[in-house]
């Protein structure tokens, strides 16, 4: 599918090319990449000052990583933003 670039407040339609994306990963099997796009609909999520609902996103990513390969440097530091960011909201940062 390629990077795509958006501009601040451009949220909205960010939002749906991921969910556009998502939805031909889902159909063509493609776990790796239905992996990278929860975890940018978190970054998304985190950026806008969002943890809570960043979370979820973020717990997808982790868990298909870990399907793929728990050992790969990108799902450890899924898994590490993972625990920092469940952490923050247990303690109400």
């Amino acid at each position: 599918m390629g990077f795509v670039s958006l501009a601040v407040g451009q949220d909205e339609a960010g939002s749906q090319l991921l969910d556009a994306a998502l939805d031909l990963y889902q159909q063509v099997g493609d776990k790796v990449g239905q992996a990278n796009i929860y975890s940018r609909r978190a970054m998304m999520l985190l950026q806008a000052n969002n943890p809570e609902a960043a979370e979820p996103f973020l717990g997808k990513a982790v868990n298909i990583g870990n399907q793929i390969d728990a050992n790969h440097p990108t799902i450890r530091g899924w898994s590490d933003a993972l625990l920092q960011l469940r952490a923050e909201l247990a303690g109400g940062a």
